[in-house]
């Protein structure tokens, strides 16, 4: 029990630290969230990965076509991994513009596509685009600043969904749209080690010296941003750098996409364990402790509730069956103490995830109307239900994903894209 106890205690008091130091850094930094200016125009490659894209690859392309940018320094390098549609043959149409040039490989994964265009590039600056994304027209012109810093390697965009549908589409959008404010936060303490595949832009010198993406990594945008962050590079982000992705539209493929990313998360954090705590890398160190604690607070939380749910129930059932419920004593998660202190009511494990609750939704909703607002996400009666179906059950979703990436890591289950 004293175990529990102090489990309890840490998460409630990390809850009121961290909670306090992101309001803090928000303050701190309230005017700092427009990018710096830049008169140049450094010449920029967009590396598209494909495979099996046809339904999307030309909104891509055509994107990159509409930028507001000087089109002598743009070009436009399209990787074709092994598609078995007729992606290429799309993509190839392009190429009379005299900007897009198409590449085919035999398949071998996003990872290895990107590595591959890397090799034909000679700008001083890359960007990475998934098939199914688009770029807004004015991005580029508006957030290059950032690389006036010599030490920046990476530049990560915001990532918002492009005309969600469905209910699950819905969600994600929210989600996204949250992530926004998220990562600026993140950025303005150097914590950011993410560099999304839609939209982010790299220093081609970065690559010459650190070599390109991890082929065999489930979450090669992680892995890079992890590496730059472990020899001493920044990664900024920005707010004008808006990209608009396609998410999965259904359980089954979200299911596949997340706990890929979330298997590799846990990939990553083993690789990189030696940066956790180290004073030698700064903040991040301590961030990558807190995203740990992060994710076990979620399943330990989770999976109370679970358990309280199907436990009232049970006793409910027994109860009325008139049966001594109190057979199910180990089913009583909550403590109960004599004089009810603040520390007392810490401990009580019911009152702690009911703050924990409210405090995360309060951040969420700041979140989502600060990134709202930035964004011109304008609010309608469809994205009211959306907030709500995203606070009472995307949790439930996340819950279940992370299990299987556990599960699977720890079966040694196959690994791939």
């Amino acid at each position: 029990m004293r175990s529990l106890i102090l489990l309890i205690f840490i998460l409630f008091t990390m809850t009121i630290y961290i909670s306090v130091f992101w309001a803090l850094v928000y303050i701190s930094n309230i005017h700092n969230f427009d990018d710096p200016k830049s008169k140049k125009f450094p010449s920029i490659s967009i590396l598209i990965p494909a495979f099996n894209e046809e339904k999307t690859i030309a909104d891509a392309i055509k994107s990159c076509l509409r930028l507001n940018y000087p089109k002598r320094k743009l070009r436009i390098i399209v990787i074709d991994d092994g598609s078995r549609d007729n992606t290429y043959n799309i993509a190839k149409s392009f190429e009379k513009t005299g900007i897009v040039k198409v590449l085919r490989k035999r398949n071998g994964g996003k990872a290895s596509a990107l590595n591959f265009g890397l090799k034909h590039c000679k700008s001083e600056l890359i960007m990475t685009l998934d098939a199914d994304s688009e770029i807004h027209p004015d991005s580029l012109k508006t957030c290059l600043g950032y690389f006036s810093d010599p030490k920046l390697a990476i530049l990560t965009p915001s990532v918002l969904i492009k005309k969600p549908k469905n209910i699950i589409e819905k969600i994600q959008w929210v989600e996204y749209l949250y992530s926004i404010f998220l990562r600026k936060i993140y950025s303005f303490i150097d914590c950011q080690y993410i560099a999304p595949g839609p939209g982010s832009i790299f220093r081609r010198s970065f690559f010459e010296k650190e070599g390109g993406f991890e082929v065999n990594n489930l979450t090669e945008d992680m892995e890079i941003g992890l590496r730059a962050r472990e020899r001493g590079y920044k990664i900024k982000n920005s707010l004008n750098l808006r990209v608009y992705t396609k998410p999965p539209s259904n359980i089954k493929d979200l299911e596949k996409q997340r706990v890929r990313w979330y298997r590799g998360t846990i990939d990553n954090q083993i690789k990189y364990k030696h940066m956790i705590l180290n004073p030698k890398y700064g903040d991040i160190s301590l961030f990558l402790f807190f995203s740990i604690i992060t994710i076990m607070s979620l399943l330990f939380s989770s999976s109370y509730s679970i358990i309280k749910f199907f436990s009232a129930s049970i006793r409910k059932v027994l109860l009325y069956s008139k049966i001594d419920y109190d057979v199910l004593p180990m089913m009583n998660f909550s403590f109960s103490l004599s004089k009810k202190t603040l520390l007392s009511s810490i401990i009580d494990l019911n009152f702690t995830l009911f703050f924990l609750g409210i405090v995360g939704t309060c951040i969420g909703i700041f979140g989502l109307l600060f990134a709202r607002r930035k964004q011109k996400q304008y609010l309608t009666g469809e994205k009211i239900s959306s907030y709500l179906f995203y606070f009472l059950f995307y949790f439930l979703l996340t819950f279940v994903f992370w299990i299987e990436a556990i599960i699977k890591n720890i079966m040694g289950g196959e690994k791939k894209w």
